[in-house]
């Protein structure tokens, strides 16, 4: 993850640095919609 980050930081905007912090919001994003199917708050 500190890779990415520090391409980020630096202003260089690598495709694959994007896909990854897009993937790691989209697993947390499913993540918190399963915990709240789970609970019935859907």
């Amino acid at each position: 993850m500190g890779t990415h980050f520090d391409s980020m930081s630096r202003g260089v905007v690598d495709s694959r640095d994007v896909i990854y912090f897009l993937s790691l919001t989209l697993a947390g994003l499913m993540g918190a919609e399963l915990r709240l199917a789970k609970r019935g708050l859907k």
